[in-house]
């Protein structure tokens, strides 16, 4: 047998070959050591949205986890990366329907993040703990 080559063994069903092969949520959960979330950031500015959905994604990076920021016209991304198992930060601009992605996801891995300034507005830190109660971090 060439280096290069894989032996896969004895035949089996394609059925055996296709269950046994595939990666699933629960595996990638495990790996990454999260859950799928989608956060809306809404109210405020799109500059308030903005930073503080890049200032929870590069605290989520610090801390090992695999979070990425989405625009308001990216919401088709949002169902895929859920099945790879990320968390999503979307910047709701008003033009999206969060019901619609909760629909699909599930309303547990859906939240909303309220970006409005000084009361109106949550911190990092209150987001980060809203993530752990969720069980979508630790």
């Amino acid at each position: 047998m060439k280096p290069w080559a894989v032996d896969f063994g004895a035949p089996r069903s394609t059925r055996d070959f296709e269950s046994s092969n595939r990666v699933t949520l629960a595996e990638r959960q495990e790996r990454l050591g999260q859950r799928p979330a989608a956060l809306f950031f809404v109210g405020g500015d799109e500059a308030r949205r903005e930073e503080l959905a890049h200032a929870l994604e590069r605290r989520l990076w610090d801390d090992g986890y695999t979070a990425h920021v989405l625009g308001p016209r990216d919401l088709r991304a949002v169902r895929i990366c859920g099945e790879l198992g990320l968390i999503s930060l979307v910047l709701a601009d008003g033009s999206e329907e969060p019901s619609a992605v909760r629909a699909e996801l599930g309303a547990e891995q859906i939240l909303e993040v309220q970006c409005g300034d000084g009361e109106e507005g949550e911190s990092l830190d209150s987001v980060l703990a809203r993530l752990r109660e969720r069980g979508v971090i630790r």
